[in-house]
């Protein structure tokens, strides 16, 4: 993925962030609603990771600096003095 996004149409949709998260499970991904806010569904896609399997369709939230993987790359920057 090139950004971070949040799905809102999905069809059996998985992906790897084990580079992100370690986790070498494939994710689950899906729409959040009204139905299935209980389970805790996952519908963020985010950057660096890999669509194993599926399609789906998402919105566009940050990218660059912005996104969670260009925070986490910004906050280890440290400047001497």
């Amino acid at each position: 993925m090139p950004a971070d996004c949040i799905i809102i149409e999905q069809d059996e949709l998985t992906t790897n962030e084990s580079d992100l998260t370690g986790e070498p499970e494939a994710m689950i991904k899906e729409v959040l609603s009204k139905d299935n806010i209980k389970y805790n569904p996952c519908p963020f896609l985010l950057q660096g990771s890999l669509v194993e399997t599926g399609t789906g369709t998402a919105v566009v939230l940050a990218v660059g600096d912005n996104t969670n993987q260009g925070q986490a790359g910004l906050s280890m920057n440290i400047e001497e003095e």
